[in-house]
């Protein structure tokens, strides 16, 4: 096994025990944590509304300037 892949196999171990670790937090018990870290997930996977807005904003004015 050369660095590369060994690095390779490494970051996905890690990666694989984040992704189990941010499900338990999300299953936890207290709600406080479960919510905040399922509003974490979510961010991450669709981004931050006000992100999202400006994204928007800035495609609908591009688009009129090139109409």
């Amino acid at each position: 096994m050369n660095a590369l892949e060994y690095i390779e196999n490494g970051l996905e171990q890690i990666g694989s025990e984040a992704i189990d670790r941010i499900g338990e937090m999300v299953h936890s018990e207290d709600e406080r944590i479960a919510t905040k870290n399922a509003h974490f997930v979510v961010e991450h996977l669709r981004g931050k509304a006000v992100q999202r807005s400006i994204s928007a904003t800035m495609k609908l004015n591009i688009q009129s300037v090139l109409d």
